[in-house]
């Protein structure tokens, strides 16, 4: 059994680190990204610098969001995965699994209506680790 709680901690903080990574990139942006670009057509030198600066705001603002999910992913197999309540045990896990799903969904849909080489396989990668974790702490 505690083989599992420790694959089951390092695939949440596989997962935490990664949304970490994400967030730091989207927070640390100084231009919309190479697959923004692909999809919009567009260069970054030729959008208006208002429209910059709002684009910019809002992937700092998502940064910031993302960079808190990922210290609460990285602090739960810590803090809340071996409790009894069914509420600490599985928040966690649920609001992570949202966020990839959404995060999955909404670059899929560009890469399928662009042909923009969006980022959806490291969101699916994410999603199946999260599953095989809730999966594990089931057992």
């Amino acid at each position: 059994m505690e083989v599992i709680r420790i694959v089951n901690s390092a695939l949440y903080i596989i997962v935490g680190l990664i949304t970490f990574g994400i967030g730091l990139k989207f927070l640390l942006s100084k231009n919309f990204f190479s697959y923004h670009r692909e999809a919009t057509g567009l260069e970054w030198n030729n959008i208006d610098k208002s429209l910059q600066m709002i684009i910019l705001a809002i992937m700092k603002m998502a940064g910031i969001g993302i960079i808190c999910l990922s210290v609460l992913i990285i602090t739960y197999p810590f803090v809340l995965m071996n409790s009894d309540n069914f509420f600490d045990k599985y928040l966690v896990s649920i609001i992570s699994l949202i966020f990839w799903i959404g995060s999955f969904s909404i670059t899929f849909n560009v890469h399928k209506k662009t042909n923009a080489n969006t980022p959806w396989k490291g969101s699916l990668f994410s999603i199946i680790l999260i599953v095989i974790a809730i999966l594990l702490s089931v057992l």
